[in-house]
């Protein structure tokens, strides 16, 4: 009897190096999705302080008339508000992107013990991801008419995007 519960003793004191390992290594993903995400709110915010900048600085000509004045200032605010989407929706997705970049990395260590849902989960983020990334890449071209219509459609991708990076952290979840 005190053989066996010694053996059990050193079993399970031998598989513990293996679990804080993998605790360790899931720690380290986390953090790198962490600084990931953080720099995504670095980078928009850079780019909202551009976007406002770029306003201040749209003057008309001397001496304009205040057709062109005010032509003027609706072309920087127009360009301000496609600034200010573009930066957002980069952000969600560079967001996402981390999520996205830590679970492959989970799926990748697992190996086999990687279910197959996993894998075709993270496949679906990745075709939805380069989607949604085309249609940010696209807004510059967007004709003015259409502009409300493209920034939902692009905000409708972003929310798909992020809930099939969630079914995905469900997925690997159910095996980490």
């Amino acid at each position: 009897m005190l053989g066996s519960l010694l053996v059990s003793a050193v079993c399970a004191c031998a598989s513990d190096p293996n679990k804080n390992a993998q605790d360790a290594y899931h720690a380290e993903l986390t953090e790198n999705r962490k600084q990931e995400q953080a720099a995504a709110d670095e980078h928009s915010e850079a780019k909202l302080k551009a976007a406002d900048v770029r306003q201040a600085n749209a003057t008309p000509p001397e001496g304009a008339t205040d057709a062109t004045k005010w032509r003027v200032e609706a072309d920087a605010k127009v360009v301000h508000e496609r600034a200010v989407v573009k930066a957002k929706a980069t952000e969600r997705l560079e967001k996402a992107n981390a999520r996205l970049n830590e679970l492959k990395n989970i799926v990748s260590r697992a190996g086999p013990k990687a279910t197959t849902m996993s894998r075709e989960s993270i496949a679906t983020v990745d075709t939805q991801k380069a989607a949604t990334k085309r249609d940010i890449d696209n807004l510059d071209q967007v004709r003015p008419d259409d502009w409300k219509r493209a920034e939902g459609n692009l905000d409708t991708q972003l929310d798909t995007l992020e809930s099939y990076v969630q079914q995905a952290v469900k997925e690997v979840d159910k095996f980490k």
